[in-house]
């Protein structure tokens, strides 16, 4: 079945993580149609020219002409490069440009609730402690809304190669939504296999709690048609859930961190400590995309 995944694209370096992603995490594109969306900011809402402050019609019009033409050299120069370098059938790569009425984030969204995609792809740079505490990117307001579609966030491509998923289990709906999820996208991908990987805060417990987790996400995984051959388990016990998740990523190399995440609300203190294993993640990876589903 036809995977389909709406990748945003803005001005800037960002753009070439998402594409760089999906070319090495699939070894073929055959069923895979991508969306190359790009937003041009909102327009000017008046004209301080004009008696009524109201813009005027060649107004407008010059300032779609100009953002359009920003848009149509990212969007080529994407087109081209999967293409030429990724071997993309042409018939499987589609463009699609929108002036920004809502904002950036609300238009992308929009779009993936109508288009029906698989995934949205959105590419996040690396920010230093400091300018995490003042970031408003799309990637960490995209994640507070309300959205029923997983979101790829694709970091820095590392210098060597990865592969491999690890999905992190908790027994929550997201975490077997995004299960759904991984097994979907990748049960063609013969190369590819998925971690089940789960963090104790104290002891393991003793009972059957972490076993039905993972039979749980075991099962979501091969009903979508991924072979138990390609599904590992990993358990480990740690204070701090988000550097161990970080550890086992750059240690065996994963290609991706696959999530789920609850609450749509940020609390007061977000920016300086994040409640959310999600934006503690997104932080924290440099080189390892994240998959989020909530």
């Amino acid at each position: 079945m036809e995977k389909h995944i709406l990748v945003t694209l803005t001005q800037g370096p960002t753009s070439s993580y998402s594409l760089r992603f999906i070319h090495e995490l699939f070894a073929h594109l055959d069923d895979v149609r991508l969306t190359l969306f790009y937003v041009t900011p909102r327009a000017l809402n008046w004209d301080a020219n004009a008696p009524d402050m109201t813009p005027s019609t060649e107004v407008e019009q010059e300032i779609r002409r100009i953002k359009s033409n920003k848009a149509a050299p990212t969007l080529n120069k994407a087109r081209q490069w999967l293409l030429d370098v990724a071997g993309v059938d042409p018939d499987k790569v589609d463009v699609k440009t929108v002036q920004s009425r809502k904002g950036v984030v609300r238009e992308i969204i929009d779009e993936a609730h109508s288009g029906l995609y698989d995934a949205v792809a959105l590419g996040r740079k690396g920010f230093s402690w400091f300018e995490t505490l003042f970031e408003d990117s799309i990637s960490h307001e995209i994640l507070w809304r309300e959205i029923d579609f997983p979101i790829w966030i694709c970091k820095r491509p590392p210098e060597g190669e990865r592969r491999n998923v690890l999905l992190c289990v908790d027994g929550s709906a997201p975490s077997l939504r995004m299960a759904d999820h991984v097994g979907y996208m990748l049960r063609e991908q013969e190369e590819q296999t998925v971690t089940l990987f789960h963090v104790a805060e104290n002891n393991v417990p003793m009972d059957n709690s972490v076993q039905d987790m993972f039979g749980q996400a075991r099962s979501a995984l091969m009903e979508n048609g991924l072979p138990e051959e390609r599904i590992e388990y990993k358990v480990v016990t740690s204070k701090n859930v988000a550097h161990s998740v970080i550890n086992e990523a750059c240690k065996s190399n994963y290609a991706a961190i696959a999530l789920g995440k609850r609450g749509n609300s940020p609390k007061a203190m977000d920016n300086f400590f994040p409640s959310s294993l999600c934006i503690r993640l997104m932080r924290l990876c440099e080189t390892t995309s994240l998959w989020i589903s909530k």
